[in-house]
């Protein structure tokens, strides 16, 4: 998907060793099976993809389920080419920490969550409640 999308694999060289290796492709949502082209971080540099990988850990120390952000978003704090380290670390700080109830029996509440399907919850809406919150961090500035 990565090379019908974003274009051929550029070959990089290693600084330290001379040798020569092709780009790497992040996934900004960690599940390797999710390949489409929106979830792809392409085309990094090791050094880079390790910025993007430390990211992603500091990410979901915050918020478990990295299902609760866009796609645009994650990218955004993600990709070491777009954003500095600092400026990752200034974005960070305004995203509230997030636990996981060790009593749900659902790991991922809002991967398959369909709001247009009728099922027979007495509170439909409970499901898009710890949501909210992150409408005003979208951009990165709290919104009243």
């Amino acid at each position: 998907m990565a090379l019908a999308h974003y274009g051929p694999c550029p070959v990089f060289t290693d600084p330290k060793t001379g040798r020569k290796y092709k780009g790497h492709c992040h996934h900004l949502i960690p599940d390797l099976k999710n390949y489409r082209p929106a979830n792809l971080l392409c085309w990094l540099t090791r050094e880079q993809h390790a910025e993007a990988d430390r990211r992603q850990r500091a990410l979901r120390k915050r918020v478990p389920d990295l299902h609760a952000f866009t796609y645009e978003r994650l990218r955004e704090l993600q990709d070491p080419r777009t954003m500095s380290r600092e400026e990752f670390e200034r974005q960070l700080a305004l995203i509230p920490v997030f636990t996981i109830d060790p009593d749900c029996d659902r790991r991922e509440p809002y991967k398959h969550y369909d709001p247009f399907c009728e099922r027979d919850d007495p509170d439909p809406a409970a499901h898009l409640a710890p949501l909210s919150i992150f409408n005003k961090y979208e951009f990165g500035e709290p919104k009243d």
